[in-house]
């Protein structure tokens, strides 16, 4: 997905590029400006062609001087269009993006056609599918490790409370759990094991008190008893 809106934009950029060159090519044709002023360098990945009617090339940029017209200009062309190429008049083993533009000199129907590699296009597209080939499986493996770790850290609190509440015995029940500073479910897990330990401390309180108010009571009739048996 990335890829492709990557080479959708890019390409984008090259389509209102050459339709913007065609319409000022087109410009300078209606103001009588001389095609030769607008040849491209030799080596340069934009090519421009000016084609009659009929076909033939009025004019052209030199790095594609003698070519064949790039696109036999269609006769219904009202707006600047752009095309894909399968081949390129520059270099056949290159796709070029086309804009066609029509224009009006001295009564005769005159077509700019402007042509842009999408080897820039292709390149960054190569590019970036390189780097996300390398850098997918890096990052699965970080994440992987990541949550390795942290899965085997999540225990780790409950593990501390279990030990806290297995080492409280029946001589001493002072003990609490440590409460942990986060406000989570482990310290509410905490928080709810201490306040079960103060029930059960409390409870065998209340067992020993009942135990010693019962022995009081029963003391005396059974000392007045022995007293009787003696």
């Amino acid at each position: 997905f990335v890829v492709n809106i990557q080479r959708d934009i890019l390409t984008s950029r090259i389509d209102d590029m050459v339709a913007e060159r065609a319409s000022d090519v087109a410009s300078l044709i209606v103001d009588d400006a001389s095609p030769q002023s607008l040849a491209t360098n030799r080596r340069s990945e934009t090519f421009i062609q000016i084609v009659d009617g009929a076909g033939g090339v009025v004019a052209s940029s030199a790095n594609v001087d003698g070519i064949a017209p790039a696109r036999s200009a269609p006769s219904d062309v009202v707006v600047p269009t752009v095309y894909h190429l399968g081949k390129s008049p520059i270099d056949p083993d290159e796709s070029f993006r086309l804009a066609v533009h029509p224009v009006q000199q001295a009564g005769e129907e005159l077509y700019v056609l402007v042509g842009a590699s999408l080897e820039s296009v292709n390149d960054s597209t190569e590019s970036l599918l390189l780097a996300l080939a390398i850098a997918f499986p890096l990052l699965a493996i970080a994440a992987g490790a990541a949550s390795w770790v942290l899965v085997g850290r999540a225990p780790a609190p409950v593990e501390a409370i279990r030990r806290e509440v297995a080492g409280i015995n029946t001589s001493d029940r002072s003990g609490r759990v440590t409460l942990p500073a986060s406000r989570d479910e482990i310290g509410s897990l905490a928080r709810t094991m201490n306040q079960m330990l103060d029930r059960i401390e409390e409870g065998h309180s209340r067992q020993r008190q009942f135990v010693s108010d019962a022995s009081h009571e029963l003391r005396s009739p059974l000392a007045s008893l022995r007293a009787t048996l003696e």
